[in-house]
């Protein structure tokens, strides 16, 4: 028995090292590859690709259809799921009800939400900023079995689970390590219903139609033009963390808003709530770092870059901009992430291209 335990620890290790291995090669091959050749590996034998990719520059935008291999495509919009680029509206909505006295960065959750009574409930700042504690999410048997079904991850999960979930898990008074939260977002959509007297869902699609002005942005309902969208209940947990859909001509609209800083509380969500040095290797080798969060918007303050990504089933997006170089890239792809070449690689190329002119 002690053999074949340690013959596959010594497989899991081999496996472990291996990884490395192969990672640091694609790493370093990513680093070397021109924006063209990003796109042929994004669509490479594709021929449902639909991979939009949207840039302002001197006032202007611009926005092109990339299809197999990369080829360009005449002009058509899609409605894409942006994924975690949903925690950047969230966040939005919060400094909002911010400047409305609604609520406060450093109120505990505790003081919204119905929680059993303990010492400490973490603030919405530490949870806007991913230093709270919080695990990515919580695993949950109804996770397993939207896999097992082919549904969205966190299709099923109520708010009312998570507030739960959060009543059972003890954190300290600190701020924790950064730690990307899903579950730690989603509290704070629970929060906003609660200081609201509405539910997530009525008010950030209100939010975005009424302040943003993004006609074609809303939670998905399962429908679009590309298929294979999650679907969200009303009162599905994980909205705030993933949920929207949009198309190029909104995410432009929106891109441009956070370089104009309007709606003005824009501009606030943008300054850094928490310094984490959190680059991890994937984002080093394309140039993109994780040195500061703001209102759920990431800061790369070593290139004066705002940015967040986000990703889904069968999509994945990127946005990031330059507030003072005034320049901005939106990348939306109808495929999931690949665990090296994806939407926010050929978004991070374009902007650093953009920044260097």
């Amino acid at each position: 028995m002690t053999v074949v335990l340690l013959v596959l620890i010594g497989l899991v290790v081999a496996g472990v090292v291996g990884y490395s291995a192969y990672a640091t090669y694609r790493y370093g091959r990513i680093t070397a590859m021109t924006t063209a050749e990003v796109l042929v590996a994004m669509t490479h034998r594709r021929p449902d690709a639909r991979v939009s990719v949207g840039i302002i520059q001197d006032g202007h935008a611009t926005m092109t259809l990339y299809g197999e291999d990369g080829k360009v495509l005449p002009w058509a919009e899609h409605t894409y799921e942006i994924g975690s680029l949903t925690k950047t509206f969230t966040a939005a909505l919060v400094y909002k009800a911010v400047g409305e006295g609604r609520l406060h960065l450093d109120d505990h959750i505790d003081q919204y939400l119905d929680l059993p009574d303990k010492a400490y409930y973490p603030t919405i700042r530490r949870l806007l900023t991913h230093t709270a504690g919080y695990k990515t999410q919580y695993l949950a048997a109804r996770m397993l079995g939207n896999m097992l079904h082919g549904r969205g991850s966190f299709q099923g999960i109520s708010s009312q689970d998570l507030i739960d979930k959060a009543g059972r898990v003890d954190l300290d008074d600190r701020d924790y390590p950064f730690r990307y939260s899903n579950f730690g977002l989603s509290l704070v959509g629970a929060v906003l219903a609660a200081a609201y007297g509405e539910d997530y869902r009525t008010l950030i699609d209100r939010f975005i139609a009424d302040n943003l002005n993004l006609p074609q942005t809303r939670i998905g309902d399962g429908t679009g033009d590309l298929g294979h969208y999650w679907t969200w209940a009303p009162d599905d947990g994980y909205m705030p963390a993933g949920s929207i859909v949009s198309d190029m001509s909104d995410m432009l609209a929106y891109a441009q808003a956070q370089l104009d800083g309007a709606p003005g509380f824009l501009t606030d969500q943008q300054r850094a709530l928490a310094q984490v040095n959190a680059t991890p290797a994937r984002y080093a080798a394309i140039g993109l770092r994780l040195d500061a969060v703001g209102g759920a918007w990431i800061i790369d303050q070593a290139h004066g870059i705002v940015w967040h990504n986000g990703g889904t089933g069968a999509y994945n997006s990127f946005l990031g901009y330059d507030p003072v170089r005034r320049v901005a890239v939106v990348v939306l792809a109808n495929q999931p992430p690949d665990p090296f070449v994806q939407a926010t690689v050929l978004g991070a190329k374009l902007l650093a291209d953009l920044r260097a002119r």
